[in-house]
């Protein structure tokens, strides 16, 4: 794919965030290319090159105010993300308490995750966090018990 007015949207850290980060965009519709992609690169005396040349996502000028929207969501979720995983709770509500159905467990997990399947932190078996409370209204009808 040959860009006429090529623009660099996004530098990545590493070429697995640049792919996916041009993935996205070529699902939204935006044609986009990975450029300085160092997979194929040695390692140098300092590291791996990846470390000094970082791999950049490129798209074409007028596509800009398109793509700008979807990397502003990618690095919403992705900052997200990295909150959780360094053990810092997102407040956008009440923490969520989930019993584990394996083990019998309760373990606390952020509101941010709610919808979401995780893995329980005491077994590991998958856990649904938070699906059953949207439930708790739910009335069933003599239909549903046959």
């Amino acid at each position: 794919m040959a860009l006429r007015q090529p623009t660099a949207i996004y530098t990545a850290s590493k070429n697995f965030e640049a792919h996916l980060v041009c993935g996205l965009l070529n699902d939204a519709g935006i044609p986009a290319m990975v450029v300085e992609d160092s997979a194929m690169l040695p390692y140098g005396w300092l590291g791996p090159v990846e470390n000094f040349i970082k791999p950049k996502v490129w798209i074409e000028k007028t596509d800009v105010a398109r793509a700008v929207p979807i990397l502003e969501e990618y690095e919403k979720r992705d900052s997200e993300r990295r909150a959780i995983e360094n053990g810092k709770l997102i407040s956008e509500g009440e923490p969520i308490d989930v019993v584990c159905e394996d083990c019998g467990k309760t373990s606390r997990w952020p509101a941010v995750q709610k919808g979401s399947v995780q893995n329980c932190p005491n077994c590991r078996a998958y856990i649904d966090i938070g699906d059953d409370l949207d439930f708790d209204d739910w009335k069933t009808t003599a239909e549903d018990d046959e």
